[in-house]
């Protein structure tokens, strides 16, 4: 073959190359645009969860759910106590959370309904 039908391909290949860099450049800043707003988030989580520090709770899961006292709120992370167990919960994977219901004279229920 002869040097003008490599020509066209080199451009082509250079051509593709650069389409290629330029949506690697896209899909960066896609990312860091939505993890800035998932940290925005957090944030309004973590101030919304500090309310409910020191009162008993259930934290409700995406498998699970956890009964006990929310000690405290640290960048994406809770901790509870229940008796002598401390158990640690990422947010990201929180789906409720609702303090734990009680009778009226202070005692707590037995049997509740979600």
């Amino acid at each position: 073959m002869e040097m003008s039908t490599y020509i066209p391909i080199i451009i082509l290949f250079v051509i593709i190359y650069i389409n290629s860099l330029n949506k690697k450049k896209e899909l960066h800043k896609m990312i860091l645009k939505k993890l800035s707003k998932q940290k925005e988030g957090r944030a309004k989580m973590n101030e919304m969860i500090k309310e409910f520090i020191g009162k008993e709770c259930i934290v409700y899961t995406f498998q699970s759910q956890v009964t006990g006292v929310i000690e405290k709120v640290e960048d994406n992370w809770i901790c509870i106590k229940k008796d002598n167990n401390t158990e640690i919960v990422n947010i990201d994977y929180i789906n409720r959370i609702r303090e734990y219901p009680k009778k009226k004279n202070g005692k707590k229920k037995t049997i509740f309904a979600d």
